[in-house]
């Protein structure tokens, strides 16, 4: 057998036994924030507490991993906690780990967080007359952008209407996406009371609350938001 093809197989047995002997992928730790807008009389645009649970579960791929999950509602500015859930890193160095165990234990964590987020949700007044989502919205991503976390989500549950004293999208005839005029609106309205931290990293997912009447500014809202997030460096989706 000539040298070279000799080379070949040795080096690929031992790249075998590396992948197959070598050391566990090391835990990542994953950060979500989920921010509901409960401001529409239609309980309905709530989301239920199963829903947003499972988005988190679907974070935790590998059972290994550390998870920190936060619920809270926009119209709190108190600048209390948010609820939270954290799951810790599993330590990989224990080869004798009760897989089983930590499975079981993640679960009840996870019941009694949506226990949690449905006790909340039951005992909040809707139809609130404001909509102030950029103030939470930028404390949040504040927070956000400051964390080592190897991933990092922010969830909106709202209709993406911004209604306070730092600006109203039902009456704002010019709101739409085009990138100067998204940075005008910012600059003008909204950037002196929390300018914007850099969003490299950060994935913002809009689930978007549309309704009839107001299909057309909720349309004009989502392309705002989503080109003033992606103009400080977010990746964003929407209703996904």
């Amino acid at each position: 057998m000539a040298l070279q093809s000799k080379l070949i197989i040795f080096i690929s047995l031992l790249s075998f036994w590396h992948l197959g002997c070598g050391e566990k992928a090391l835990p990542q730790h994953h950060e979500i924030v989920f921010l509901i807008d409960i401001t529409d009389p239609n309980e309905s645009a709530i989301p239920n507490p199963n829903a947003i649970t499972s988005q988190i579960q679907n974070m935790l791929k590998n059972q290994n991993d550390q998870l920190t999950a936060q619920f809270g509602f926009f119209d709190d500015l108190s600048g209390g906690q948010l609820d939270k859930l954290e799951i810790p890193k599993a330590d990989v160095s224990i080869m004798t780990a009760n897989e089983v165990k930590r499975k079981n234990d993640i679960k009840k964590l996870f019941d009694s967080f949506e226990a949690t987020i449905s006790q909340k949700i039951s005992q909040t007044q809707v139809n609130k007359d404001f909509s102030k989502l950029y103030a939470k919205i930028c404390k949040q991503l504040g927070v956000l952008s400051k964390t080592t976390a190897d991933s990092k989500t922010l969830v909106l549950y709202t209709d993406l209407l911004e209604n306070s004293e730092m600006a109203n999208f039902y009456s704002i005839s010019n709101l739409n996406g085009d990138e100067s005029n998204v940075r005008k609106i910012y600059e003008e309205k909204f950037k002196a009371s929390c300018a914007l931290p850099d969003l490299t990293g950060i994935h913002i997912k809009m689930m978007v609350y549309r309704t009839p009447n107001n299909d057309t500014k909720i349309k004009n809202a989502e392309l705002f938001w989503q080109q003033l997030f992606t103009q400080n460096g977010a990746t964003v989706s929407i209703d996904q």
